[in-house]
């Protein structure tokens, strides 16, 4: 189906105009803000058709964005009331012949010529309207915002089909003075250096060390990517030089990074440290490692919050080493055994690996899988081969409904059986909406920072279920043997399974099906069209749990 959107967006950008993707959520903090870290760059130049065409391939539900400014030829002033709109009308008198864009609340976007040196203003103590010029950008119709509704073209008056007006000149002047802008109203940029009694700001040799400083202090005080990136690329303009964005990113970048280590709240992440390490003895250096802690300053902060932890009695020391610490069980549940329910669920999986492993009910499984080694494919075949047994969930966290479509063409089924799969679009929060009964797969846990935090999500996941089953894929490295989370991640899993490209192995198997030690099992495989596994060999190797022994 074609993506109306993206058709607009082409057009638009084949008309000579500067695209980005904007975000359609209904919350304000989010809404509106471009999906690209940063859109410096296309402020002075156009985004190429392959670029378009991968950002709505990638967020098919976004907005239109279209930069405003010098390169664009347009400004636009934006009227969110009457009483705003009366005041814009107020400065033409023979009225508004221009484009006009209705937004979904009913406000209005007027787009005029653009005059040299105008940049962005939220209203001033000069206009209450708001200005979108150099170093902006506007919401372009046909988009859509979710529950808000569509952006539309006053009938007649759509870009292009109409010559853009000039404003004012006294209300260019106003904008000029209240807005801030840089450049002289010719459109030549300003050199501008500040200099106090002891030293100068921003001079050459310093300009590095004091474009750092500027994004650090504006982290420290809340301020956003894409805020602090375009002060910086601002400030560059000013000196008569074009902002390179690559370098302004790092530079923002390694400003949130500082901020990030500074601001962390060691003693939650101990905490969670602590409670994901249940049952087992750890290091004060295991800590260190798994929360990336290296400075002198943060470890100190780690053996604080230990203190404070053992004082509270959730930790307490496991011997007379230094260091070496146990999670205290406050929350003893006890088992009922007697009534509990033994029966092995018949749940077959690629690989017959179930002719080798027995799962049984709040049992999870995880697959840690190299990117495009056939974690997916796993999954998919997990749902064909079980859809008519059990109710199955499958969330999805990265493939939208024509994608899945797509995939689910290449099995060799009637595309109408994968009715009996429900597929969900979902990204994170998945324990409320596990069936605690049904077959549930997860592809995938998305963690992409503070790995440790995959033990916590495994151990709420188990306590949603009942009678079901969860099958979660996340992300492995090539280079290392256990998925993201490490070893900390084996806790909860009864089934933890790798698969490396064209190779998948059991790393741990707590419930044999044979008297035969499944753990260390290894199939090597070709992956054919994303769809089936074809086995190539079947070995038996010297499994963990082996090797510890």
């Amino acid at each position: 189906m074609e993506n109306k959107t993206l058709a607009f967006a082409l057009d638009y950008l084949q008309k000579g105009y500067s695209v980005i993707p904007l975000k359609p959520s209904e919350n304000d903090d989010i809404g509106k803000k471009p999906y690209i870290f940063s859109w410096i760059e296309f402020q002075t130049r156009k985004p190429t058709t392959e670029e378009i065409n991968e950002w709505w391939s990638k967020w098919p539900n976004a907005m239109i964005g279209l930069v405003c400014g010098q390169m664009a030829g347009f400004m636009v002033m934006d009227t969110d009331s009457k009483e705003q709109d009366d005041e814009l009308q107020g400065y033409f008198s023979e009225g508004i012949l221009t484009p006009i864009a209705i937004t979904p609340s009913g406000g209005k976007h007027y787009y005029f010529k653009y005059a040299s040196g105008v940049r962005n203003s939220n209203g001033t103590s000069g206009y209450k309207f708001h200005v979108r010029g150099e170093g902006g950008y506007v919401v372009a119709p046909p988009s859509v915002r979710i529950k808000k509704g569509q952006y539309r073209w006053v009938d007649g008056l759509e870009l292009d089909s109409m010559t853009l007006a000039e404003a004012p000149e006294p209300l260019v002047n106003i904008l000029l003075k209240q807005g801030f802008y840089i450049g002289t109203t010719k459109g030549e940029p300003q050199e501008t250096t500040t200099t106090t009694d002891n030293h100068s700001f921003f001079e050459y040799g310093k300009r590095d060390d004091h474009l750092f400083h500027t994004a650090n202090l504006m982290t420290k005080g809340g301020g956003e990517s894409e805020f602090i990136s375009e002060v910086l690329g601002r400030i560059i303009f000013s000196w008569g030089e074009n902002p390179d964005p690559k370098w302004i990113n790092a530079k923002v970048k390694s400003a949130l990074d500082r901020l990030e280590r500074k601001e962390r709240n060691i003693m939650d992440e101990v905490l969670c440290f602590a409670k994901s390490n249940m049952g087992t003895t750890w290091k004060t250096t295991d800590c260190h490692n798994e929360l990336q802690v290296t400075t002198k300053n943060e470890k100190k902060a780690v053996g604080m919050a230990l203190c404070r932890l053992k004082d509270k009695g959730i930790i307490e020391n496991a011997s007379k080493i230094h260091g070496c610490y146990q999670t205290v069980n406050q929350d003893l549940e006890e088992i009922d055994w007697e009534g509990a329910d033994d029966a092995i669920l018949k749940i077959d999986m690629p690989f017959q690996i179930n002719n080798w492993v027995e799962l049984m009910p709040k049992n999870i499984v995880v697959i840690a899988g190299v990117q495009n080694a056939g974690k997916t494919c796993f999954l998919l075949n997990l749902a064909l081969m079980n859809m008519d047994k059990y109710k199955i969930l499958y969330f999805s966290s990265e493939m939208e409904g024509p994608e899945l479509k797509k995939r689910l063409k290449k099995f060799e089924c009637p595309l109408k059986r994968w009715k009996g799969v429900n597929f969900y679009k979902k990204e994170e929060d998945f324990a409320k909406n596990l069936d605690p009964n049904g077959l549930n797969i997860i592809d995938f846990l998305e963690i992409t920072d503070k790995f440790y935090l995959i033990a916590e999500r495994l151990r709420e996941y188990h306590k949603r279920l009942d009678k079901g089953v969860l099958f979660v894929a996340i992300q492995k490295d090539p280079q290392k043997e256990y998925g993201r989370g490490g070893n900390l991640g084996l806790e909860k899993p009864r089934l933890y399974i790798n698969i490396d490209p064209g190779k998948l192995r059991i790393i741990k198997a707590k419930n044999w099906a044979t008297d035969v030690n499944p753990n260390g099992m290894e199939w090597k495989f070709k992956l054919v069209q994303g769809s089936k596994f074809i086995i190539m060999e079947e070995t038996k190797t010297r499994s963990w749990h082996e090797k510890e022994d």
